[in-house]
């Protein structure tokens, strides 16, 4: 086993950690113009789609989706997700106060994480160049940190 393949789901010689992950696409979009983030698409993904693929790719366990503005449009692409988790791990929640901040939105996804995770990833939804292996590189990171 290579070093940098340590860590791929299922191969780490060092134990496996539970994983969960909040994947934040509550915001206004204001600087795109009032859009929803999580709903563009780039080479033919939503983003939301290609954040939920990779980190199901990454073997993340758990995953709570927090929506709020646009919660209409980003709800239909979270069913389209189901199937890449298993039952009940994958959540939507929808911050509930208009005028929220993005600290706001990850203590709801945070809560809303089972207390079995090991360690919790945050990504924001409007992250197209992150890759799969971007993410099995920071779960090694972690799991081999001094």
């Amino acid at each position: 086993m290579t070093e940098e393949a340590c860590c791929e789901p299922g191969d780490c010689e060092t134990g496996r950690l539970r994983i969960g992950a909040v994947l934040l696409a509550a915001g206004e979009g204001a600087r795109l113009g009032g859009r929803a983030k999580g709903a563009i698409e780039i080479a033919g993904e939503p983003l939301l789609l290609h954040g939920l693929r990779i980190l199901s790719e990454a073997g993340v366990d758990e995953v709570v989706v927090v929506t709020g503005h646009y919660q209409s449009e980003i709800s239909p692409l979270l069913a389209q997700a189901d199937s890449l988790f298993n039952d009940g791990c994958l959540v939507e929640v929808t911050q509930p106060m208009g005028g929220h901040s993005q600290s706001d939105s990850l203590r709801l996804g945070v809560a809303s994480l089972s207390q079995e995770v090991d360690a919790v990833m945050v990504l924001p939804v409007d992250m197209p160049a992150l890759t799969r292996q971007d993410l099995i590189s920071l779960i090694g990171a972690y799991k081999h940190a001094d």
